[in-house]
């Protein structure tokens, strides 16, 4: 049989050991549901109501390259018909559709710096095809999307701010 002290001390360890694992667990449970995972930044990665607010977003933009500049942008926005609209693929999507449409109305005030880099170098209009594939792509976004879906899930109030911003973005391609 182990001396009282020695139980006391192991038993503590042991409570001690518990008490972290709870911890943490709670920790990440809590980070999953919170600005923390959703748009708050940290190692988990992020994404927001706007399109900026978002690690693939800025991803995408860091790997647009000059020139390739529009086969690349509508590759982003060529997506096929018959397939669900993935997050990356939405957000691909959204970064274009904002490029063009700042492009079209001169509205850079929103424009993270790498976006208005890509825009200054977008020197002549973009093709009729483009800007017409983008609005397909941004409407796709809007009404059948995992985008739609997740932010369908943080609440009616949250929901409805991204709505109204992909909105604005349609209405400045129009």
């Amino acid at each position: 049989m182990m001396p009282l002290q020695e139980w006391k001390f192991h038993r503590i360890s042991i409570s001690r050991k518990v008490l972290v694992y709870v911890m943490v667990g709670a920790f990440f449970s809590y980070a999953a549901s919170t600005k923390l995972a959703h748009g708050g930044g940290g190692p988990m990665g992020s994404w927001g109501l706007t399109t900026f607010e978002s690690d693939a977003a800025l991803d995408f933009l860091s790997q647009v390259r000059v020139e390739k500049l529009y086969p690349m942008l509508q590759s982003a926005v060529s997506l096929a018909q018959e397939t669900y609209i993935e997050e990356d693929e939405g957000v691909r999507a959204l970064v274009v559709g904002e490029l063009l449409a700042a492009q079209r109305d001169g509205d850079v005030n929103h424009l993270p710096e790498m976006a208005r880099k890509v825009l200054s170098e977008m020197k002549n209009p973009p093709p009729v095809e483009l800007v017409a594939a983008a609005k397909s792509a941004v409407e796709r976004v809007l009404h059948s999307s995992e985008m739609r879906d997740l932010r369908a899930e943080l609440g009616a109030t949250e929901f409805n701010q991204w709505q109204d911003e992909v909105r604005r973005i349609l209405r400045r391609l129009q």
